[in-house]
């Protein structure tokens, strides 16, 4: 084997080997965020004004949960998403809407306070790092968060 053939051949082993895992594991982790946007959507929209109607007997939740690990919430502005008062998201959206965890497993949290809902996935790391509050919360770290209203 010559020289330059050594040298191809082992640029395309260091190519295979540095270069197309990362790319593979960046278009995975892309999906699964855009998966996980649109299953937030999905379930703002199907919530709708449902659980906001007046006389709704679950109104003192605050926070609903889907299926899935409970996400972790380290840090202090962020805990209130675990402590609030909570409720299932599946008795509100009922059969109509197949409920599922996020693309990493965890559940969705939807904060159901105001006019509207705000829909999280705690993101690839599984800690919410997104301040609850009563506004529209931008994500702070790999949080994706949903609002509609």
């Amino acid at each position: 084997m010559s020289g330059a053939r050594v040298i191809v051949l082992l640029t395309a082993v260091v190519f295979a080997t540095a270069v197309l895992p990362p790319a593979a594991a960046w278009t995975v982790n892309r999906s699964r965020i855009e998966r996980a946007r649109s299953d937030a959507i999905e379930i703002a929209n199907a919530v709708g004004t449902k659980y906001l109607r007046p006389g709704n007997a679950s109104a003192m939740v605050e926070v609903l949960f889907g299926p899935g690990r409970i996400p972790l919430a380290p840090s202090a502005p962020a805990e209130p998403w675990l402590a609030a008062p909570r409720g299932s998201l599946a008795t509100v959206v009922g059969e109509a809407t197949k409920l599922r965890r996020d693309p990493w497993g965890n559940a969705y949290l939807l904060d159901v306070r105001g006019s509207g809902c705000i829909v999280l996935s705690a993101g690839p790391d599984g800690t919410i790092e997104t301040p609850f509050s009563g506004g529209a919360p931008a994500p702070v770290g790999d949080d994706i968060v949903v609002e509609t209203r």
